[in-house]
């Protein structure tokens, strides 16, 4: 029996969101971002796919667009009191792995989410 190939099946989400970072010169003042969220969800190819595209959007709509999306992202405990680009992938990252295991799904590889077209976090899931 040959071994069953994996695949690493990427989407990417937007939503929009307000944040000031206390005490920094510059982000220290409420702003707003467009967020790009990408998400790579890795495992075994089953009778086609990884995960259908569907799926993976319901996924991340449920958990994480509905929590973030038009929100002040100061207002959630899992970004630590400074919502740094970092903590928002790690929290996102966090979301997701636990809400794909109860569901039998595939597991989260990797978050990226880019603050700005130019800047961005890529955050690996172990």
């Amino acid at each position: 029996m040959s071994k069953q190939p994996t695949a690493t099946v990427w989407r990417r989400f937007v939503f929009c969101a307000a944040h000031y970072l206390p005490g920094h010169p510059k982000c220290g003042q409420m702003h707003g971002h467009n967020y790009v969220v990408e998400v790579g969800i890795s495992g075994p190819v089953h009778n086609g796919m990884v995960i259908d595209f569907s799926d993976f959007k319901q996924l991340f709509e449920a958990y994480v667009q509905s929590r973030y999306d038009h929100r002040c992202l100061n207002d959630f405990k899992e970004l630590k009191s400074m919502p740094t680009v970092e903590n928002l992938a790690v929290a996102i990252a966090d979301i997701l792995t636990d809400a794909v295991r109860p569901a039998l799904f595939p597991c989260v590889q990797t978050v990226r989410v880019y603050e700005t077209p130019n800047c961005w976090v890529e955050v690996e899931v172990s």
